[in-house]
């Protein structure tokens, strides 16, 4: 798209996304977010529940969309949209809901198979059906052409799902579970929502005050970064089912042993994305968006940080004190504002993902302290956890020492980050170098 799209163009497209990602929380009030976990509740009920779910979170959705399309000159002056795009945000949410449900049950039933399937499916016709009507769209909004192409791609992938779910879903609503899907899901809004502010405000904000041809070549960096959150997300999505398991059972050893496991890896997939982010970046996008690439190693960083939060968070959804979870990531989406606030309109675009790390490093502590010391659940060691941490965070600093210090050229740069990356990767998968008992 950075080779169709001019940077403004993209900056658009990623505002316009940014928002879409918080409007499943804000129009469905967050109803679709306890499917999975009332699966491993169930007593036989999950259709009704699916099914009850379903309904709600479409009503709300269809309502809410209805007031935007009336108020769409107001909402988007609010959101500083084209107007147009105020239309596609309601079937947008919609998709995301659909894919909510489907990745929630399949994830539960322990199908990976299905999720696989339906990613590749959207993802590669998306990408040529977006690439075909960008290209083919009038220069003036080119960015309509992706937009016009993920709303053909709500109802082909929505169609999949309803297929593949209809043996999941019984409508027959019941009081208990429009109770238990509120009590579960409002709670989560503040966390939800500032979780989308910490990983996508920094554009909106960007946008706002250095206009939307910054916070495009910012988007560039940023969505390179999302390779590594990617990654991590498969990992804990498909390992969820043995949490469930290993909690249960109390069986905290294989818990830990595991999860130091899956952050080897994590921290590794890190340390090699820092590394060659630059080369990523030069390779995927125009040479106009090379300019941002120096920011990818730190926003890396950032996301790596944001991964890793489930270590620690995900007892607190177990021990169904998801309030503690809002009022932990509201209090960070609210430094980040603020911190942007300040800082962006002094030293730009880059600002902006110092203090997403900041931002993201004070909630993995606090998550930390609120799970060993208010909810007095078992934790793994968050000594072994920090160095491996520390492994990326020299990752990092060494991208930046290389790049303005040692400035060796491109066959001893090359050299020198590989040699790095087998450093990392001794340090976090060699039996004899790993983490000693805290």
């Amino acid at each position: 798209m950075t080779r169709l799209l001019t940077e403004e163009d993209y900056g658009i497209l990623n505002i316009f996304a940014s928002f879409v990602s918080m409007a499943p929380t804000v129009l469905a009030l967050n109803t679709n977010v306890g499917v999975g976990r009332r699966y491993f509740e169930s007593d036989g009920d999950f259709k009704d529940y699916l099914g009850t779910s379903f309904m709600i979170s479409y009503s709300l959705i269809i309502v809410a969309s209805i007031f935007m399309f009336t108020n769409a000159a107001w909402f988007a002056d609010l959101l500083s949209l084209p107007e147009i795009t105020i239309f596609f945000i309601g079937p947008f949410a919609i998709r995301a809901i659909n894919k909510s449900f489907h990745l929630q049950v399949f994830r539960a039933k322990s199908e990976p198979k299905k999720v696989r399937s339906l990613s590749l499916i959207s993802g590669y016709i998306g990408f040529v059906l977006g690439v075909t009507l960008v290209y083919f769209h009038p220069e003036e909004n080119r960015y309509m052409g992706q937009i016009w192409s993920g709303l053909i791609m709500t109802f082909l992938a929505s169609g999949i799902i309803i297929y593949r779910l209809r043996s999941s879903i019984k409508f027959n609503p019941k009081w208990e579970h429009v109770k238990y899907m509120f009590s579960f899901g409002l709670p989560l809004m503040p966390s939800y929502l500032s979780s989308v502010v910490l990983a996508q405000f920094d554009r909106v904000m960007i946008g706002s005050y250095l206009g939307n041809g910054e916070s495009g070549q910012y988007s560039f960096a940023y969505n390179i970064s999302m390779l590594q959150l990617m990654l991590v997300n498969a990992l804990y999505y498909s390992w969820e089912p043995k949490y469930y398991k290993y909690m249960k059972a109390k069986e905290y050893g294989k818990h830990d042993q595991d999860t130091l496991k899956l952050l080897s890896i994590a921290s590794f997939a890190a340390c090699g994305l820092i590394l060659f982010s630059d080369w990523i970046g030069y390779i995927l996008g125009s040479k106009s968006f090379h300019k941002s690439l120096y920011l990818i190693p730190t926003i890396v960083l950032g996301q790596f940080l944001l991964a890793i939060n489930p270590i620690y968070k995900r007892h607190i959804s177990f021990a169904k004190k998801t309030i503690y979870t809002s009022i932990v990531v509201l209090l960070c989406g609210a430094l980040n504002i603020w911190l942007n606030s300040i800082y962006i309109p002094v030293y730009g675009a880059g600002a902006a993902a110092y203090t997403t790390v900041a931002s993201y490093a004070i909630m993995f502590l606090l998550i930390y302290f609120v799970v060993r010391f208010i909810l007095k659940s078992h934790v793994t060691s968050l000594w072994k956890v920090s160095l491996k941490m520390a492994v990326v965070v020299s990752a990092c600093i060494f991208y930046y020492v290389e790049l303005y210090v040692l400035e060796g050229g491109l066959l001893l740069g090359i050299f020198s980050k590989l040699l790095m990356l087998v450093v990392c990767g001794i340090l976090l998968f060699k039996p004899k170098l790993r983490t000693i008992e805290a």
